[in-house]
């Protein structure tokens, strides 16, 4: 037996070959040795990113993907801006999003000094 195994980020492929990542090499009925379940549809695929994010109030979120090394970036509406320098966030290798979700908070208006007479 053979147990495959996935780099960090990646995980086995268990839509191809099942819920295993152990391979054992038997003998057909004709002796012939074969492995089972094949290794030729073993795979390693990211990890997929959980789905807890989401947009800030008075802004947004653009995701490039939901798989590991993924980015999602923030951006704030107009007269609204991001207060806790949280504007983009990396899908992990444990499938967690790095960082803090952006919140995006008013910006001041400027000050108008009255104009002298």
């Amino acid at each position: 037996s053979v147990a495959l195994v996935c780099p960090p980020g990646f995980m086995f492929d268990v839509a191809l070959a099942g819920n295993t990542s152990v391979h054992t090499c038997n003998l057909s009925l004709n002796n012939v040795p074969h492995w089972q379940p094949p290794i030729s549809i073993a795979r390693c695929v990211r990890v997929p990113c959980k789905p807890n994010i989401t947009n800030p109030s008075n802004g947004q979120v653009v995701k490039n993907g939901s798989v590991f090394e993924s980015q999602a970036v923030y951006t704030c509406n107009s007269g609204y801006m991001i207060s806790n320098q949280a504007t983009t966030r990396t899908c992990n290798a444990d499938g967690e999003w790095s960082g803090q979700e952006a919140t995006c908070d008013g910006e001041c208006q400027p000050i108008v000094l009255p104009k002298k007479c």
